[in-house]
């Protein structure tokens, strides 16, 4: 179950609307049940003049303006209150990337936090790029081993760890949705919230989870077999202001997710493959085993033939497609589905999930 649905998502993007278009509505209602009583008693000119005015209401509030009179609502906002105080250590690596449909990226990372503080803290990770600072309107409680992870929605949507004093806390392939509407190589800086404390319109957040969230010791968990234990919506299912109490704020880069000087992405994984060995033009990586029950020759016209071997490597897809975009940088790429496919003048490679590594499938020619 681990990170966001792709419905969270868009969710997320698309809740900045829906308390403006509540909030419209409601301060809208008397105003249209009054309009509506004098239509009956009105003339046909002057019925149309009123239905006129309801019309532009109906619009405002489905575009979440704001309509005539009703001026600019506050939104939920984070008050944080700076005291000097010890806060968690953090540090993000970039661990791959879930399909998503674009500008949509479904980046996934490993989030590492400490507390060297001796009473319990708040770590906030937003769970969109770039962050949100509105509120929250709900709680999806995920449970991954002992840690009970917080994954609370909302334009201010973010995940919340609780750490107990000396706590380390590892979750890897936690999913952060960044919209890259600009096609960046490199995504933002995560802005990291710190706490002593935190409520959620007025209620403590421990309030929220089932239990106590604190996590104690240290430990390494997966967010991405992280089962959802519990769900919990803020009253009147609108969103509530988010008060961070005695906290800071880090923005913390994103290590191992960045651009090469040839303008490529790179991964802190691709960096542990090397070639073995060269076929025809392609690299093979270290490690990777030739699989001697597939592959071969065609038999075709002379001219039309091609050749193809099949090896498989224990690493990540993400790995290895890094692997390949250093060492084939001026070969086509495209990809479907989870299969990564890159294409040169001579022959191609294909990428695919096989159990926990992958597939690599080479094939040259014409011969």
């Amino acid at each position: 179950m681990g990170g966001p649905k792709r419905d969270d998502l868009q969710r997320n993007h698309q809740a900045a609307v829906r308390p403006r278009q509540q909030l419209y509505l409601h301060r809208a209602s008397p105003f249209i049940v009054s309009s509506w009583r004098t239509l009956r008693a009105m003339s046909s000119p002057g019925r149309s003049a009123v239905l006129a005015m309801l019309v532009v209401f109906a619009a405002c509030a489905d575009r979440g303006e704001a309509g005539p009179g009703t001026g600019t609502p506050s939104p939920a906002t984070f008050d944080a209150t700076p005291r000097g105080a010890v806060m968690p250590e953090v540090k993000i690596t970039y661990a791959g990337e879930r399909p998503g449909r674009p500008p949509l990226v479904r980046m996934l990372v490993d989030a590492t936090v400490t507390n060297p503080a001796a009473e319990l803290r708040w770590v906030l990770i937003p769970t969109q790029l770039p962050g949100g600072s509105g509120g929250i309107d709900k709680l999806e409680q995920l449970a991954a081993g002992p840690v009970k992870l917080g994954r609370f929605l909302g334009t201010g949507g973010f995940y919340a760890l609780a750490l107990a004093p000396g706590a380390r806390l590892t979750v890897k392939n936690l999913e952060l949705g960044w919209w890259n509407a600009d096609n960046a190589k490199s995504p933002p800086q995560v802005e990291v919230r710190l706490a002593e404390g935190l409520t959620l319109g007025g209620e403590a957040i421990a309030s929220w989870f089932d239990g106590d969230p604190a996590v104690r010791g240290a430990v390494e968990v997966d967010a991405g077999k992280a089962q959802h234990t519990r769900s919990k919506r803020a009253a009147g299912d609108r969103e509530v202001a988010v008060k961070v109490v005695g906290g800071d704020a880090a923005k913390i880069a994103i290590d191992g997710r960045g651009a090469t000087p040839d303008g490529t992405a790179r991964t802190a994984q691709s960096a542990t493959l090397e070639p073995a060995e060269w076929k025809s033009g392609f690299p093979v990586p270290k490690g990777a085993r030739r699989n001697a029950s597939l592959g071969g020759a065609t038999t075709l016209a002379p001219g039309k033939n091609y050749s193809w071997e099949v090896h498989d490597v224990d690493a990540g897809i993400q790995a290895v497609t890094a692997f390949f975009t250093r060492h084939l940088p001026d070969a086509g790429r495209s990809s479907q589905g989870q299969t990564v496919k890159f294409s040169k003048a001579g022959g191609s490679v294909e990428l695919a999930p096989s159990g926990e590594g992958t597939r690599i499938t080479l094939r040259w020619g014409p011969l």
